[in-house]
């Protein structure tokens, strides 16, 4: 059993692709890991923002993961770190594991917002909800 920390903010589905008798390249299985690091919890009562999340893999699948050219490129990247042992994600995450910034798919912040160009002649409001 391997465990998959990932700081993606959204889930990933990983492809397995197989080839066929005649050549054909054909898509046999998806491996899901979960994402949601840097974002707020859904359950609507706290805001807990993991820095990360762990997923656990089997075996088969770690193999055909290591395969996947995408699942490489975030590994690589440093989004993406495999380990054989349960650890606290927050540990694991801030040894040497890369967060993305906005531009990688991080959710915006405030502090983001504040620092965006703004265009002469454009005031931005904050709408809020009705009761």
């Amino acid at each position: 059993m391997y465990y998959v920390y990932s700081t993606l903010a959204s889930d990933q589905n990983y492809a397995v692709w197989t080839k066929t008798p005649d050549g054909l390249q054909v898509k046999t299985k998806d491996i899901f890991i979960k994402g949601g690091g840097q974002l707020p919890s859904s359950n609507g009562y706290d805001l807990v923002t993991p820095l990360g999340v762990v997923t656990r893999v089997n075996d088969d699948d770690i193999a055909e993961l290591e395969a996947n050219y995408t699942f490489q490129v975030h590994k690589k990247n440093g989004f993406i770190r495999i380990e054989q042992v349960r650890e606290d994600v927050e540990k694991v995450v801030s040894n040497d594991m890369q967060l993305p910034d906005e531009s990688q798919g991080a959710p915006l912040t405030e502090q983001h917002i504040e620092k965006l160009p703004k265009q002469k002649g454009l005031s931005v409001k904050v709408m809020e909800g009705e009761e």
